[in-house]
């Protein structure tokens, strides 16, 4: 593969989709975060399939 043919492949649109998960606040207040206290856990978010965090 040569150096156009690579860099062609690389912004190819491939059989993907993007998608976000973020909090939001039910209330309407600016009050979207979590309260963790030491021994709980919480689920962030649940999806299926391969991914990556971009933004934490």
């Amino acid at each position: 593969m040569n150096r156009d043919s690579l860099l062609s492949a690389a912004v190819t649109k491939k059989n993907a989709r993007s998608a976000r998960v973020s909090s939001w606040d039910h209330s309407g207040k600016n009050e979207d975060a979590f309260i963790v206290r030491p021994g709980e856990s919480i689920v962030l978010a649940d999806i299926e399939g391969p991914g990556a965090l971009t933004h934490l």
